[in-house]
């Protein structure tokens, strides 16, 4: 969630985010739950690192749960023909 973003300044692709670091926690488990309400804040980014977190709720508003993020962000390679 942390590179959706982050990467909306990019939207031509110029730019990938593997992560690097990542921590999630789990605290409800709703698997009827039909529909999910997801939010992602990029807080910081620079020298080639975006760093995030992001929650999970239910409908109702129960917090499901929360994550961070570290990204290494760089230039998209090439797209070239397939081979």
């Amino acid at each position: 969630l942390i590179w959706p973003a982050a990467g909306n300044l990019f939207p031509r692709g110029e730019y990938i985010a593997p992560t690097i670091d990542i921590s999630v926690g789990f605290h409800r488990w709703q698997p009827a739950e039909p529909w999910l309400y997801a939010q992602a804040t990029s807080h910081s980014g620079g020298g080639g690192v975006i760093n995030g977190d992001a929650r999970v709720w239910a409908r109702d508003g129960t917090l499901l749960a929360v994550g961070a993020s570290s990204l290494l962000c760089r230039p998209a390679p090439p797209m070239g023909p397939p081979a």
